[in-house]
């Protein structure tokens, strides 16, 4: 099963940097610490705990097994997973 891409879940960079508010991935604690990747929301999270890097999200996710794999832990809400196929070399 792989995740569904960054681009099926909301982004929040230019929203937030318009509203001046600082914004961060809430696991890495870094604003631009992936070239070119956007933070997206992947749960029901809010406030600095809303936003995350898709590859520190993977990253986490790659550790944890069970519940703990297909849920927030913090606000418990099932991340949205969708089978994307592998394109044949």
């Amino acid at each position: 099963m792989a995740a569904a891409s960054s681009s099926d879940w909301i982004t929040k960079d230019e929203q937030d940097l318009e509203s001046g508010l600082i914004v961060t991935c809430r696991i890495c604690l870094q604003r631009n610490g992936f070239e070119d990747e956007d933070l997206i929301s992947p749960c029901m999270c809010k406030g600095t705990q809303e936003l995350v890097h898709r590859a520190c999200l993977d990253h986490w996710r790659s550790v944890k097994e069970g519940f703990d794999f297909s849920h927030c832990t913090t606000c418990k809400a099932q991340f949205h997973l969708r089978v994307v196929p592998l394109e044949s070399r």
